[in-house]
């Protein structure tokens, strides 16, 4: 084996990113929610919104007291599985959201708890997180997380995700 092939395949393996395929969702723009809709769903003054190929973060609040949404995309088999249910693709968010409960969005298996909202859509899952510590008078997010995944899912396709990637 040539000394490149071999240190191509060393970081393959070493960083599952490197070895998936490229996500058919990255040309979606996930601030699917303006500043005004979501300041009438949580209360709060969102004042500006950054979008990145797989996430889309709103911000508000002073400059000693920010606040964030945050919106992002996980591919849950980081390229590698891809799960044939609902259920099993959203089977670690009930974990990874502490004290989370099994809910429904658009029709959609979701998993939500305070830290966050977990959405299927059909291969990738949407991720809603909320940090809202330095926040004045914050709303509690169980209030707010299912109405504004609602809006955006309501505004995105489907994102299933590319085949699984075969190391060589």
């Amino acid at each position: 084996m040539s000394r490149l092939i071999a240190l191509s395949l060393a970081a393959a393996v070493a960083s599952p990113v490197s070895a998936q395929a490229p996500s058919p969702s990255a040309a979606i723009d996930l601030c699917a929610v303006t500043l005004d809709e979501l300041n009438g769903i949580t209360g709060l003054a969102f004042e500006r919104m950054a979008s990145g190929p797989a996430n889309c973060a709103y911000e508000g609040g002073p400059d000693d007291a920010p606040y964030l949404l945050d919106l992002a995309t996980e591919d849950p088999g980081n390229g590698f599985i891809a799960f044939e249910s609902p259920g099993d693709r959203m089977a670690g968010y009930q974990f990874r959201l502490a004290d989370s409960v099994e809910t429904s969005v658009g029709d959609r298996l979701a998993w939500l708890g305070p830290g966050g909202i977990a959405v299927d859509m059909g291969g990738q899952v949407l991720v809603l997180t909320p940090v809202l510590v330095f926040a004045a008078d914050a709303p509690d997010p169980l209030t707010f997380l299912v109405p504004v995944a609602e809006l955006v899912v309501s505004r995105l396709p489907e994102m299933p995700v590319a085949a699984p990637s075969a190391l060589p």
